[in-house]
């Protein structure tokens, strides 16, 4: 039985995090481990209070998941956020982390980041980010791809944790061709320009083809092209077009999310789009 690591803060933002769990445990005949961090960079009495606030909050909160028919276990953590999160998720054998959406505070999150970006950062599970309230399983799915192997492993675990299970899915790459440079252009005819982007975007469907093979999955492929757009707007464009509630993102593929830095496209996809993000890793176990 696959657990979930479901982090709170005890805001409103981590109760959509828990709702999405509690759907997702149901679902997968899950159990859930609430956890919550206390910094513990403070004097000894202060997190000895914070310490047994936070205990009895989640106690609260595990006896409603147990008297939901869910397998439920509290937890309290010291140190920071991001790293509690991690290091609770390897000692219990997590196969999934939710977290709800993280307020922003300008300073700090630019130098340090925020505690999601963090944990996706460092995470070697799949890390999924609520920022809404669930009204029943995901319908809509959004799975982006740079067509690596990596992707592909995003999309695979998406089937996996049975995100895909009762939704439409759409796979799509956003290409650039130097058909669409102004010098190049120039020197074709109106027809010569149509047909060259026509034959780069069959290319890229072919591409998305292959990889529908290996995943497994039944989904409509999106090819997008860019020219005066960005991979981000591409992203937030066909997401909106398809009335997505999810989206799936591979964290370290060729134009996912660095490793080690969260690169610009990714970073903004996690922190503007309206509505949930799953976020894989790359090389992480397809069973669990």
């Amino acid at each position: 039985m696959p657990l979930i690591l479901v982090a709170t803060d005890f805001s409103a933002r981590s109760d959509l995090a828990l709702q999405r769990a509690h759907l997702l445990a149901r679902q997968l005949s899950s159990s859930l481990l609430l956890l919550h961090a206390v910094d513990d960079d403070q004097p000894e009495a202060l997190i000895g209070v914070e310490r047994q606030a936070a205990a009895s909050i989640l106690h609260e909160l595990a006896q409603t998941s147990r008297d939901a028919s869910i397998d439920c276990e509290a937890r309290v953590a010291f140190g920071a956020s991001f790293q509690a999160i991690l290091k609770t998720a390897d000692e219990s054998g997590a196969a999934l982390i939710v977290l709800g959406a993280h307020r922003r505070q300008a300073l700090l999150d630019s130098v340090l980041g925020t505690t999601v970006e963090r944990t996706v950062r460092h995470s070697r599970l799949p890390v999924l980010i609520a920022k809404t309230a669930p009204a029943g399983p995901y319908r809509n799915v959004l799975i982006t791809t740079d067509l690596s192997e990596n992707s592909i492993i995003a999309a695979q675990e998406a089937r996996t944790l049975g995100l895909l299970d009762e939704a439409k899915t759409v796979i799509m790459h956003a290409f650039a061709t130097p058909v669409t440079s102004p010098v190049l252009q120039s020197s074709m005819t109106v027809q010569e320009l149509a047909d060259r982007l026509g034959q780069e975007e069959q290319r890229v469907l072919d591409e998305l083809r292959g990889t529908l093979r290996k995943v497994g999955i039944e989904a409509e492929l999106r090819a997008v092209l860019l020219s005066e757009k960005s991979v981000r707007m591409a992203i937030e464009e066909c997401a909106n077009e398809i009335q997505a509630d999810l989206v799936v993102v591979g964290t370290h593929g060729r134009t996912g999310i660095d490793r080690w830095f969260l690169g610009s496209v990714a970073e903004a996809v996690l922190a503007n789009l309206e509505i949930d993000v799953l976020a894989v890793p790359a090389r992480v176990p397809l069973t669990h």
